[in-house]
């Protein structure tokens, strides 16, 4: 996981739901909205998150905003 604007590479250790965990290093931590991208070597992986809350100096929550994957579903009334 790379920071776009940074350069600094953080490592997703947890996802429950649209809930995502990072940790960083050498105590280095997003802003709070940082949107972050999301890779994952050998799978065709792209996503972006938002930092929400800092958990500790090397640690930050962040939420699912963008998923590549997948194609939007269209709903019509009626």
């Amino acid at each position: 996981m790379a920071n776009e604007g940074s350069g600094q590479i953080g490592k997703v250790v947890q996802i429950i739901g649209p809930v995502v965990d990072v940790e960083f290093s050498d105590n280095y931590l997003p802003p709070i909205y940082q949107a972050l991208r999301v890779t994952s070597e050998g799978f065709d992986v792209e996503t972006k998150v938002d930092v929400i809350a800092k958990c500790s100096s090397t640690l930050a929550k962040a939420a699912f905003v963008q998923f590549r994957c997948c194609r939007p579903t269209v709903w019509s009334a009626g």
